[in-house]
Parts: C-alpha cells; sequence; structure tokens
C-alpha cells in the first residue's frame, strides 16, 4: 500500500500537543444581491416568498450574474428577528456571500413567528425547484446538497421549530436566538449557537443556554460559544447602523467567522471548517467568556490544508475516553459497523495513533509532511474511531489532498 508505505518511510505520523497553527483562509468572493418572490408551493404561510438574495457574483452589484460553479453554491436560509426583514441583515449576508454561500434572506413574516416558520418550510422547496428552472437567473446556482438554516432572535425559535420537522436542511446556526416554542430535541443535525451576556432582549441564560441543553444527543454536534460584555442582541448579527464601534467590528468578526467555520464543517465543505469554531484562535478570543461543544458521534477536522514541509494538527472532538486517528487513501466505499458507518477504504486503512481525549473534549494529532514534491497530490482519508468506556464509535471522514 504506497499510501502507508509512504507515510512510514517519511516519519509522517506522531501523536503530540500543537502549538500555533495557520488560521483559514478562503477566498473572499465579489457579492451581488438580487430580490425574488417565488411561489410557495405548500400554500401555508406567505403567498409569496419574498426574500432578498446574497451570493458570490462575477462582480458586485445588484442583479449581477451568478459566478458560475458546477455543483452550485451551498446555500443559507436565513430567518430574521422580531420586527425586522431579512433585507435589514444587509452586513451579514454580504459576509457569509463573501465567503462562499448563497444567502436566501427572507423578507416575509415581520411579526410573525408562525408564519415564519411555516416559510422556513417552504423555501426550502421553492430553492430547490428554483435552481432547476432554466428561466431563473439562479438557475444551477444553488448546491441542493448543502442547504442550511440561520436565524437571528425569533429567526433562532423558527430554527428550532422548522428543523423539528426537517425539511432536509443539512445543519443549523443560529445568532442569539429566542426559544423554540416546540421540543427541540429530535433536532438531528449539527447546530451551532453564538450569543453574548450583554444581551438584554435574549438573555443566554434564559435562551441560548436552556436551547442548548435541549438539544440532547441527537444532534451529530451541538455547540454554544459565549462572548463577553461587548456582544449585545444586535451587534452579535450586525443589526446596528454606522459608524460601528472597534468592538462592535471585533463582535460581528467573531461572531461570522463562528459561522462560517462551523457551516463549512457541517455542510462538508472545508476540513478545516472546524478549526474556525473550536480551534485554536476561537479558544484564544478575548471576547469569550465560554465554549461549550458537545458530540453524539465524533468529529475530526484539520487545522489547515497539508504542505509538504509543514506539521498540521488534527483534532477529535468527542465526549469520549480515548481517541484513535486512522488515515486511509481513498473514501469508501461506506461500510456500516455496529460502532456507525466506517468511511474510509478499509483496504488502505491504517491507524496514525491514539490519544487521550483532553478536559476541552478534544483529542490532538500532529502529522509532518516531508519537504518532498513527489507527494503532493498524495490523497490523505481520515476518521476518527473513540472509546466512550463502554463502547466504540466512529465518526465523520475527510479526504485532503497534500498540496505544495
Amino acid at each position: 500500500m504506497f499510501f502507508a508505505r509512504a507515510f512510514s518511510a517519511c516519519s509522517v505520523l506522531a501523536a503530540a500537543a500543537v502549538g500555533q497553527v495557520s488560521t483559514v483562509v478562503s477566498a473572499v468572493w465579489p457579492v451581488g444581491t438580487r430580490n425574488v418572490a417565488w411561489h410557495n408551493p405548500s400554500l401555508v404561510g406567505s403567498a409569496q416568498l419574498e426574500a432578498t438574495v446574497a451570493y458570490p457574483a462575477v462582480s458586485a452589484g445588484i442583479d449581477m450574474p451568478v459566478q458560475p460553479r458546477p455543483e452550485g453554491w451551498p446555500v443559507i436560509v436565513f430567518l430574521h428577528g422580531f420586527g425586522w426583514i431579512g433585507a435589514d441583515y444587509g452586513a451579514l449576508a454580504e459576509r457569509l456571500a463573501s465567503q462562499g454561500f448563497v444567502v436566501i434572506a427572507a423578507d416575509t413574516c415581520q411579526w410573525s413567528w408562525t408564519c415564519q416558520e411555516e416559510d422556513g418550510r417552504a423555501i426550502y422547496s421553492a430553492l430547490v425547484t428554483e435552481t432547476g428552472d432554466s428561466q431563473s437567473p439562479f438557475f444551477g446556482a444553488f448546491d441542493r446538497h448543502r442547504i442550511a438554516l440561520v436565524g437571528h432572535s425569533m429567526g433562532g425559535t423558527s430554527t428550532g421549530n422548522i428543523l423539528v420537522g426537517n425539511p432536509g436542511y443539512r445543519c443549523a446556526f443560529t445568532f442569539a436566538p429566542a426559544l423554540p416554542l416546540v421540543d427541540p430535541t429530535p433536532i438531528d443535525v449539527p447546530f451551532g449557537i453564538v450569543v453574548g451576556t450583554a444581551d438584554a432582549i435574549t438573555p443566554p441564560g434564559g435562551y441560548a443556554q436552556p436551547y442548548y441543553n435541549t438539544i440532547i444527543n441527537a444532534a451529530p454536534l451541538r455547540f454554544l460559544y459565549l462572548l463577553d460584555y461587548r456582544c449585545d442582541h444586535m451587534n452579535v448579527a450586525g443589526l446596528i447602523p454606522q459608524p460601528w464601534s472597534a468592538d462592535s467590528v471585533a463582535v460581528f468578526d467573531r461572531s461570522t467567522s463562528l459561522a462560517v467555520g462551523f457551516l463549512r464543517h457541517a455542510m462538508e465543505i472545508d476540513p478545516t471548517g472546524l478549526e474556525a469554531a473550536l480551534g485554536t484562535a476561537p479558544l484564544a478570543e478575548p471576547m469569550l467568556v465560554s465554549m461549550q461543544h458537545a458530540e453524539s458521534r465524533p468529529q475530526v477536522w484539520a487545522s489547515d490544508r497539508f504542505h509538504i514541509g509543514a506539521t498540521n494538527r488534527v483534532s477529535i472532538a468527542a465526549q469520549s475516553v480515548l481517541a484513535l486517528l486512522m488515515a486511509a487513501n481513498a473514501l469508501g466505499p461506506r461500510i456500516p459497523t455496529p460502532f456507525g458507518d466506517f468511511l474510509i477504504d478499509y483496504a488502505t486503512t491504517f491507524p496514525i495513533g491514539i490519544a487521550l481525549v483532553g478536559p476541552q473534549s478534544r483529542a490532538d494529532f500532529n502529522l509532518s509532511l516531508p519537504p518532498d514534491p513527489t507527494i503532493v497530490g498524495l490523497p490523505i482519508a481520515l476518521q476518527a474511531l473513540v472509546d466512550h468506556g463502554s463502547d466504540l464509535q466512529l465518526g465523520n471522514a475527510w479526504l485532503m489532498f497534500v498540496e505544495q
């Protein structure tokens, strides 16, 4: 097995703690915007699904063509807070779109969570129809397999309600959410929350924390990040008038970085995405008060892309005692086991190492690559296996390639 031999010969694998790592770097796209009014296929809720759409465009501006992408862009359906509409969240939509998402910010249901819940379900079906319509400006623009639900305040309430009867959203993220009006325990997709201690409208102790607590073991990954006195109900989602204070800029930068990283991981876009939520930088954030996360199955990610001559940290987030990191030269085929699905190529799988899960519910491994240009393009598939003390459990998997 060339992959295993190559790594063994080059002394690539070692388990250890890691020091400072590079931050996630991504392309910043010019953002286009377009107002839409789509037919409501459910006939429940608003007659027309009006929204402000922000998207990666060939050049910035209103009604500019979408930047072509063969598989379409990952999509965020955004639900606004009470008394607002999606168009009011221009700063948030533009930030997310610049990072490679289409953001469909609903402009309906300004005062009604019931209406918003109905429209949030209907938008999912409407956007799937829209991207398949050859007459639409968004024909082929949406990745139908990567659609996330994001909400602020009342929109966070609607997010939980919608996901209890999920029409197909892959994951969710909320900014300063109010509590769902139905039991969110059945939510079975990754779910993230960011909120601040200065939030006097939905104080985290009465809203975000019980919200997080009730998403018990169904969610593969749940996450709650609490910012300090500089973060309030509005600036966490960029819903404040200009000019912004330095504190509000810092809050917005951190909250959107968390959202982007979390969503990239949960939608299986970026093997380094979770570093922006659970990695070195967010844990060292001066505004951080507390960070909680829990996994119903272990989550693996890399601190950075794999480059020749570099040492990267690969981490496993898990509620367990011991974690094993495994590697292979390809993904799949998927093999069901009593411990979950085995997702990497069984024939070429070998163990990298075993580590104790630390107090942050994380195990870290170092992977050192030699400065050898002949390994550029080498595939590396990673998956975690953890020991809960009473049983074993397999986690998610990533396929990466060695870069220059």
